[in-house]
């Protein structure tokens, strides 16, 4: 992944590609822009801007969650977390949830890696490479 400026607005974005073994995997990357796509109005989803297929890759211009995963950061705090920050982190998944739920889309694999932060505190769900 990387960080990259877009030249319209000077936004910040996040680069990601995939090169794709096959068909299948291919189509499953698709669906999971798709559903990205769908869901960019929602402030608890992570957004994709555009996608494009070039030179057997798929490239992916995201939102920047410049924290990274949940994982590392729980690993790193090492269960001396806040209840208000187990409390907010729910708070936005299940919005996250709710959303998807309400467009009919189940997300199927819920975990810490696949919650996103940013240095200044958004929560995001990401990586919809399994939902339906």
């Amino acid at each position: 992944m990387f960080e990259v400026r877009r030249k319209s607005d000077g936004y910040i974005c996040a680069l990601k590609f995939v090169e794709p073994k096959g068909e299948s995997e291919r189509q499953i990357i698709f669906n999971e822009v798709a559903l990205m796509t769908v869901c960019k109005e929602n402030d608890c989803v992570l957004r994709c801007f555009e996608s494009f297929d070039f030179k057997n890759r798929l490239w992916m211009f995201v939102e920047l969650m410049d924290g990274g995963a949940l994982t590392p950061l729980i690993e790193q705090l090492a269960g001396n977390y806040s209840e208000n920050f187990i409390k907010y982190v729910c708070y936005k998944t299940i919005l996250a949830l709710k959303f998807l739920h309400d467009r009919h889309i189940i997300h199927r694999d819920i975990k810490s890696d696949n919650i996103l932060c940013s240095e200044s505190g958004e929560i995001k769900l990401a990586d919809f490479g399994y939902a339906v």
